[in-house]
């Protein structure tokens, strides 16, 4: 395990480090979102993308960070898919802005204290979250 990130994990309660093929993932809990991700920064790692994967039991909100091309982490929270929200990272790393406020759009999760969770994608008047599972379930006659 890399020491930056067994350290960052043992500084954020219920944190810890899961490997996979593509490298190391810390897994926090969504109360500790924001906190992990400001211990992050103060490393000097910078956000490269964030995205939500939907495992039909949860949300995974999942984040990129970068301080070189060797040095990557991937970090990720489980939400509810019944009630998804999450601290917003805009104050964190500015460029979240526009991702979460996609992902808050395709997949239906709250960013909560977001500065602008105005649409970007649909228009004012869509229903749904069109990147969720139980949505494409619904809209199968397509």
């Amino acid at each position: 395990m890399c020491a930056r990130v067994a350290d960052i994990a043992s500084r954020i309660p219920g944190a810890r480090v899961e490997a996979t093929l593509s490298g190391e993932v810390l897994v926090v809990p969504p109360a500790e979102w924001r906190s992990a991700c400001e211990h992050i920064a103060l490393t000097g790692m910078e956000l490269s993308d964030l995205t939500l994967i939907d495992r039909a039991e949860t949300l995974d909100v999942v984040a990129h960070v970068f301080d070189s091309p060797a040095e990557c982490l991937q970090l990720r929270t489980s939400l509810p898919p019944d009630t998804p929200r999450v601290a917003s990272v805009t104050n964190v790393w500015p460029s979240a802005d526009w991702l979460e406020r996609e992902a808050a759009e395709m997949f239906g999760v709250t960013f909560l204290d977001h500065p602008d969770p105005r649409r970007l994608l649909l228009t004012d008047d869509f229903e749904g979250a069109p990147l969720r599972k139980a949505f494409l379930c619904e809209e199968s006659s397509w």
